[in-house]
């Protein structure tokens, strides 16, 4: 199933407006500093970015020695990545994850890394087996999603736990949507495709987020609002 559309037409806003979300402080004070700490060694990986957006994070696998394949559903995303990293070793394309992905051969990454993409998508399943089809042996996929009880206990309109739900998020005028799904639907796919979990991270705020918005780190110290994963293909 594609993304939908009301989250599609979010992110097309979003990159036309050219929005940077790695100063926003839940990326910078929580998901990024638990991201980073489970990628590997980067120089000489060939990295698949798998949801780049405008390419943020982009930069980072380059400035670490990887060779960057990068991957946005949203067009006026991926013309921003391209023109932004023109001169690097990064080839983007536009592709739906929900999508099997033709243009990468079986065993041709080393890595996927994928930052607050999955929520977006429904059933796991077919994109982690694209991942393992397109991961050499033995490769890693790092990925950072909402935590199953974060739409549980939190702001969202969560009802049932055991259910995968469908969560309308309110950006103003974007209507993006989520899906809030339980643990047993986070775990089950990875080990269906042949992943072993080698780390998983709930993680908390850096304690500069308290100078940015004090309610906020409090209720993150408490509540975990994502999970940060690394797992290895091992069949």
């Amino acid at each position: 199933m594609p993304i939908d559309e009301p989250t599609r037409e979010a992110y097309e806003i979003m990159a036309e407006e050219n929005a940077d979300w790695s100063d926003e402080p839940h990326r910078q004070y929580l998901e990024w500093p638990a991201t980073r700490s489970l990628l590997p060694d980067l120089d000489g990986l060939r990295v698949l970015e798998a949801g780049c957006g405008i390419g943020d994070y982009t930069g980072y696998f380059l400035e670490h020695g990887a060779e960057v394949v990068a991957v946005d559903a949203t067009g006026a995303a991926v013309e921003r990545a391209r023109e932004r990293y023109a001169a690097d070793p990064v080839t983007v394309h536009q592709a739906d994850l929900t999508e099997p992905l033709a243009f990468l051969d079986e065993g041709s990454v080393d890595l996927v890394v994928s930052q607050l993409v999955l929520e977006h998508i429904p059933d796991w399943r077919p994109v982690f087996a694209e991942f393992a089809r397109v991961l050499r042996p033995d490769g890693l996929f790092v990925f950072s999603t909402g935590n199953p009880v974060s739409g549980w206990n939190g702001p969202d309109d969560a009802e049932a736990y055991f259910e995968t739900e469908k969560l309308t998020q309110d950006w103003g005028e974007m209507q993006p949507r989520n899906y809030r799904r339980p643990l047993a639907e986070h775990l089950n796919p990875l080990a269906e495709a042949g992943f072993a979990i080698e780390r998983f991270l709930e993680p908390t705020p850096d304690p500069a987020y308290r100078e940015v918005d004090p309610e906020k780190y409090e209720r993150l110290t408490t509540l975990p609002r994502w999970e940060c994963v690394r797992a290895r293909l091992i069949e």
